[in-house]
């Protein structure tokens, strides 16, 4: 992440996930569908965990022993967690039910719909912030590591 920052990798997953829907709405056959898909789970696949990273930066907790601050940290992520769930279950029951007569446009929605994670991305600088600034982060900039409470 240090030499590629969140903003950045984001706002490109987030173009490449809307253009492999687009190759899978506008696909002349299934094989050319399931490339679209391939392509699709490359790019969405780095959006969850640096939501998680951020998720984990915002609960900062600097200042505080270490076991309060993981505590604070594990506490914001199993909220966030809950919505992630939510949208899941959500996402996949409304893009059944819109693609109901035509699955193409199921698949049409969430290809607008992803290109929300553009103008959201720079709201994960963040991540980098506290890289940089805290020691909640690893120096290699891999995600949040949290030091080992000895305690536990």
């Amino acid at each position: 992440m240090h030499r590629y920052n969140a903003v950045w990798l984001l706002r490109i997953c987030g173009v490449v996930a809307a253009l492999s829907l687009a190759v899978i709405v506008f696909a002349p056959s299934w094989v050319v569908a399931v490339i679209g898909f391939t392509v699709l789970g490359g790019a969405v696949a780095t959006i969850a965990p640096l939501s998680f990273s951020a998720a984990g930066a915002i609960a900062g907790g600097q200042g505080q022993g270490d076991v309060r601050r993981i505590e604070r940290v594990d506490q914001v992520v199993a909220r966030f967690n809950q919505f992630n769930y939510v949208g899941a279950l959500l996402g996949a029951v409304l893009t059944g039910v819109i693609g109901s007569d035509n699955l193409r446009l199921g698949f049409a929605v969430p290809m607008v719909l992803v290109l929300g994670i553009i103008p959201l991305a720079s709201q994960f600088a963040i991540i980098r912030t506290r890289a940089d600034g805290s020691s909640a982060q690893e120096s290699s900039g891999r995600g949040t590591t949290l030091p080992r409470s000895t305690s536990r």
